[in-house]
């Protein structure tokens, strides 16, 4: 084999394994909005004190809904918690503090401590391995703000534990003031129609590129 062909031959194996990792990326987070979605039902259903008040109108859609559709709900490229992503001047404060020298009870959240502990753990784990392998994926795929990708690319997994730990109350579902958004995710991707699922996954992305967008404009 000659040069040529080595480099073509290790340019292949480079792109197949960033695409593999991707993959996997992908799937992090379609296993995290999973969580997040059968969470969702069972506060719906009344268990852990029901949906918080922001999320109370999705009673009905959420009860409604099949379990078995939550897999396909789920298969969206982006994510449907937030942890102050979009917030540089929030998350990078949090992110240069300290451990606490004392616990207090945290802020009310969106859902309920211990889910939201578990919930971001999970999310903060899955941004710092997007900030380290695919960082031009992080504001579709997270909605993370540019100036906080080499930040959390460098958090070890105590920091991340800890944050998680510590700030559960800065895990919030995406869009939870915009019901209008969630009836059509819903409505769409349980639907058997498959346009209609392609049809939410475009226009959810266009949500996230316009919001990242818009912040971008905001920090100039």
């Amino acid at each position: 084999m000659n040069t040529g062909q080595r480099r073509s031959t290790g340019e292949k194996g480079i792109r197949a394994g960033e695409e593999a990792l991707l993959s996997s990326a992908l799937d992090g987070a379609q296993e995290l909005n999973e969580r997040c979605l059968a969470l969702l039902q069972r506060l719906a259903h009344g268990q852990a004190g029901g949906l918080p008040q922001a999320l109370s109108v999705l009673g009905p859609p959420f009860r409604e809904l099949d379990r078995a559709a939550i897999p396909t709900i789920a298969r969206q490229p982006f994510l449907l918690v937030d942890f102050a992503f979009g917030n540089p001047v929030a998350l990078h404060e949090l992110l240069t503090r300290g451990p606490a020298p004392l616990r207090f009870p945290s802020p009310r959240g969106s859902l309920p401590t211990a889910e939201a502990t578990a919930l971001a753990r999970g999310t903060l784990i899955l941004a710092q391995a997007i900030c380290r392998h695919h960082p031009s994926h992080a504001g579709l795929l997270l909605g993370l703000h540019p100036s906080l990708q080499a930040q959390i690319a460098r958090l070890r997994l105590p920091d991340l534990e800890r944050l998680a730990e510590e700030h559960p109350h800065c895990l919030r579902v995406r869009w939870e003031d915009r019901p209008d958004i969630w009836r059509t995710l819903l409505s769409a991707t349980a639907s058997t129609d498959p346009a209609a699922r392609y049809a939410f996954r475009m226009y959810g992305m266009q949500l996230m590129a316009g919001e990242m967008s818009q912040k971008a404009r905001g920090t100039r």
